[in-house]
């Protein structure tokens, strides 16, 4: 739960500390409306 996890193809993904980002409540606001409709959690 310390990681966001990105999968951009089959065999790609992005890994994002969640200590590195400086507001999280922005950046999965930022992630959720970028992504709407196109993403899965998992």
């Amino acid at each position: 739960k310390d990681y966001f996890i990105f999968y951009l193809t089959a065999n790609q993904a992005s890994l994002v500390r969640k200590k590195d980002v400086d507001n999280l409540n922005d950046f999965k606001e930022f992630i959720v409306e970028k992504f709407k409709g196109r993403y899965k959690n998992i």
